[in-house]
């Protein structure tokens, strides 16, 4: 057993299911404790002891923010794409 997962506060000797590893090294990206993933968490290590609580609404935070931005450019092409389609005297109404 590698002595940084004895040391690891997640460790537990009778763990079970996926997250189970002797070496931190082989913990997958969900498992925590585990290596980032290529954006999130964010700040590394650091951001697994925040609380759960905080980092859920954070994360809820930060997508509802990009399906807005999502939102307003869906809508403004749809503007740019009914003026074009105006001008050029194609009307999508029977």
């Amino acid at each position: 057993m590698h002595i940084d997962a004895m040391a690891h506060p997640s460790y537990n000797d009778t763990c079970e299911g996926q997250c189970c590893a002797a070496r931190l090294e082989d913990l997958d990206v969900c498992c925590e404790g585990g290596d980032g993933g290529m954006v999130l968490p964010m700040f590394g290590d650091a951001e697994q002891r925040w609380p759960k609580g905080l980092r859920g609404f954070l994360y809820l935070t930060g997508m509802l923010w990009c399906f807005l931005g999502v939102a307003i450019i869906a809508d403004l092409f749809m503007g740019a794409a009914a003026s074009h389609l105006s001008a050029a005297g194609v009307s999508l109404q029977k």
